[in-house]
């Protein structure tokens, strides 16, 4: 083990639990390596933050009340990269018949509901959870979940809320049932409880078909669909990784006996779900693009978690001719936590800084990967000769209108594709904010625990973002802002899409905040 704590470090109690045990440790971690370069993501109060932790850690007693404590932990630093998985969803476990859609902080409208439950609860107005309004439920699930952006820490709640272990964890409840209040549409007052049932038995609000169903999520990691009567080429780009960037990247999680092994399960696993290669992807796309005429190109990054930048420019490579492009700045430590988490990154840019400036960093001194360790500028290792990168200068660039669709899915790799499409003029990014902002703690890292053996996910690097004064934020902010309503979802309309199309553009101004 090569990370070294600080001086001053948090300690376990004499006789303390392994949880206390592992509560120090990882405070001490995120105390001495946590890439929190703009010296503000930690926080004033961190130390009394963490000896609560530790202190809090002397109850727990099982495992999964460990994990809920250990999120709530993470959460205060407001990274959506940092945090634990929790167990919420056992395959035995009963689940309520529920789903709400949140208009704001302070109004949730149930769109499905237990059938067995008065039917003027479908479309109703939801008023209290066991007592709790609207606004303590925001607080409550805004506590628990790591994010820089409200809108990521909605969609957690989203996936969650059919789930009696959530409630609990949220403070929310101490049994199974859920007591409802609800206003209907008629201005009368509901009251039921919903119980947790072993199958799905819910009955939902009434939608139309939808117009675009090729907008849903896909299975496939790229999707293409073309328009001729819109003359638009539609691309759902559903990740940012591919065989082709994640080759290389093995021996950070792999050792050297078994990486055969694993770049063969890589490949297989890339095959299956489409996602060999996006360079092949992306030719074939603007081949017809060119091929057709056509006169828009809509990048769907909706359902995109992120991965490896460089498949960006791959994507930017098409629409431009520029080289003065601007980029984001990406920060490491080359230091021993570095060296545990992502070693073939660390002797890679241990070796390239070594060659450019004739010695070795001094561990907390930051260095910039563009400017001081690669110094190849925007297009690095995409065009250079030899790249794994596949490009066609065969076929034309292309010229006309860019579309970029974000929303709060559009994470990490994704959100800074985003950032930097918009933040060279290059494409009118369209949605909903983006669930993280382009500057950062980024990248994950897998720690395990040494007492409880658990796993949790810290951020390793930063990441700026290339705009002046946007670098703040807390998410991508889209061009013009097109939120998805009970509404639209009901008349089976994307209004995103929409305004990509040149459809809906007169409904929707741009976005101002």
């Amino acid at each position: 083990m090569k990370r070294v704590l600080p001086k001053g470090a948090i300690t376990a109690p004499p006789k303390a639990n392994d949880y206390q045990q592992d509560a120090a440790y990882l405070a001490n971690l995120l105390a001495a390596h946590y890439p929190d370069k703009a010296r503000n993501q930690l926080g004033a109060d961190f130390e009394a933050r963490s000896r609560q932790f530790v202190k809090d850690a002397a109850a727990i007693e099982t495992d999964f009340d460990w994990r809920v404590r250990l999120q709530y932990y993470l959460a205060t630093l407001k990274d959506g990269h940092s945090k634990v998985d929790v167990p919420f969803h056992e395959d035995d476990e009963p689940f309520y018949s529920l789903g709400t859609f949140e208009r704001d902080s302070s109004t949730y409208v149930i769109v499905e509901i237990d059938s067995t439950l008065d039917r003027r609860l479908i479309g109703s107005t939801l008023l209290r959870v066991n007592g709790y309004g609207a606004t303590e439920i925001y607080a409550a699930y805004n506590r628990f979940h790591s994010s820089e952006a409200p809108y990521y820490r909605r969609l957690q709640f989203d996936r969650f809320e059919a789930l009696p272990s959530y409630w609990r964890a949220l403070g929310l409840a101490t049994g199974d049932s859920l007591r409802l209040t609800a206003l209907d549409t008629l201005g009368d007052t509901l009251r039921a409880t919903i119980l947790p049932h072993a199958k799905w038995r819910g009955k939902a609000i009434e939608y139309a078909k939808a117009r675009f169903p090729f907008a849903n999520f896909q299975e496939r990691a790229f999707f293409t669909q073309f328009l001729p009567e819109f003359s638009a080429g539609y691309l759902q780009m559903n990740t940012s990784l591919d065989y082709v960037a994640a080759g290389p990247a093995i021996k950070n999680y792999v050792g050297f006996p078994f990486r055969g092994v694993a770049r063969g399960a890589m490949r297989r696993r890339a095959a299956e779900e489409g996602s060999q290669d996006f360079g092949a992807a992306l030719a074939t796309f603007f081949r017809k693009v060119a091929a057709d005429s056509l006169e828009r190109v809509i990048l769907d990054l909706r359902y995109n978690p992120g991965g490896d930048e460089r498949l960006a420019r791959q994507f930017i490579w098409y629409i431009t001719e520029r080289d003065d492009l601007r980029q984001g700045e990406t920060y490491y430590r080359l230091d021993g936590f570095l060296e545990d988490v992502a070693p073939g990154d660390y002797k890679a840019y241990q070796a390239a800084y070594a060659k450019t400036h004739g010695a070795s960093p001094v561990p907390d001194q930051w260095v910039a990967a563009n400017a001081e360790i690669l110094r190849q500028g925007f297009w690095q290792g995409i065009t250079a000769e030899g790249s794994r990168f596949r490009l066609d200068a065969g076929i034309p660039k292309f010229r006309g209108e860019v579309y970029v669709l974000v929303g709060p899915r559009t994470f990490s790799a994704a959100a800074i594709m985003a950032a930097t499409l918009q933040d060279n003029g290059l494409a009118t990014v369209v949605g909903t904010p983006t669930g993280n902002r382009p500057s950062g703690p980024s990248g994950t890292a897998r720690v395990e625990l040494p007492h409880t053996k658990t796993t949790v996910s810290l951020s390793y690097l930063y990441v700026e973002r290339a705009a002046a004064g946007k670098s703040d934020l807390d998410a991508v902010y889209p061009d013009i802002f097109t939120p998805s309503t009970i509404e639209s979802f009901q008349a089976g309309r994307d209004p995103a899409l929409e305004v990509a199309l040149g459809i809906g553009d007169e409904l929707y101004p741009s976005y101002k905040g």
